[in-house]
């Protein structure tokens, strides 16, 4: 099999997720008083909120808009405005205030093992693009979080006018790393979306939904990404004569990844959801750990289908 060189990835519910429904609506409303706040968020979240889970009743006049949001800046804001203007009313400033508040770098919460998988690739030389549904800039919020210097390219619905699961957006950002299809990896939560980078050649991984702050098993690329044979593994064999220097026989040399790729796995130890990541299957465990960080059945959370 080809080795991978180059790494796409989802945006929503892949490296950032929405913060909670809560947090969101006490942010946007700080006017409202504490009480209120649980059930006005559980309202606003069946209407319809950006990043968030599906429209619980998409009434009939929204179906087309929905369908496009993620076309134009213009579409997405009246769509989400819309739905969430049924429980907030219709172009009011605390409606306006709760779609902006999406916009905002403070709005999402980073996947703690994002930065240390997204640094690692960097520092294999492995180029990185974020492949997403949006109807927004999501420059500012990657730079918020510290992520921005992370990603070689950004490739969004809005602005390229086409979303996945068209095979178009994929083939972009393999074009924009300056990639094969055939080596790259795509990264994702959506089995619809996300899964038909397959259609043009791409290895996919597809992670299940985590809470904000949960560990979301992105250490698992890793395991994926070749390894140097030259310096920090099994070496080629040798031409005979010539002395070569001793250190270039060091076969037992540190992985320059392995600062990064212990700390995005500490995550799943401190956590208590994932064995030392110097045993056993690295890739194994983080994809166990994500089964133990879905979200319980039980409980009112849905992966988030927004910007995806």
């Amino acid at each position: 099999m080809r080795p991978i060189t180059a790494v796409l990835f989802d945006f929503a519910g892949t490296l950032l997720v929405p913060e909670s429904r809560e947090a969101w609506v006490a942010a946007a409303c700080p006017e409202l008083p504490p009480a209120e706040v649980a059930g006005l968020a559980e309202a606003l979240e069946r209407a319809g909120r950006s990043g968030g889970p599906e429209p619980e009743v998409l009434p009939a006049h929204w179906a087309e808009a929905y369908s496009q949001r993620d076309l134009s800046g213009a579409q997405h804001r009246a769509l989400y405005e819309g739905l969430m203007g049924a429980v907030t009313g219709a172009g009011t400033e605390r409606t306006r205030r709760l779609y902006d508040r999406g916009l905002d770098a403070r709005g999402w919460v980073a996947y703690p093992d994002a930065a240390g998988v997204l640094q690692a690739l960097g520092d294999r030389d492995i180029p990185v693009a974020v492949v997403s549904n949006a109807g927004f800039d999501l420059r500012p919020l990657f730079a918020g979080h510290g992520l921005a210097s992370l990603v070689g390219a950004f490739v969004l619905s809005f602005e390229v006018g086409v979303m996945k699961p068209s095979r178009e957006i994929f083939r972009r950002a393999c074009e924009a790393l300056g990639a094969d299809p055939l080596d790259c990896l795509m990264v994702g939560d959506n089995p619809r979306a996300d899964a038909a980078a397959c259609d043009v050649g791409i290895r996919t991984l597809l992670l299940p939904y985590s809470r904000p702050g949960a560990p979301h098993g992105l250490a698992a690329v890793l395991d994926l990404m070749p390894k140097s044979r030259t310096k920090y593994g099994r070496r080629p064999a040798q031409p005979t004569g010539g002395d070569m220097p001793a250190e270039e026989h060091d076969t037992d040399a540190e992985h320059p990844d392995a600062a990064a790729i212990a700390e995005a796995m500490a995550v799943y130890s401190a956590d208590g959801q994932a064995d030392d990541a110097t045993g056993g299957d690295a890739g194994a465990e983080a994809l166990k750990t994500e089964q133990s960080t879905k979200a319980d059945p039980d409980e009112d959370l849905q992966m988030p289908h927004g910007p995806s």
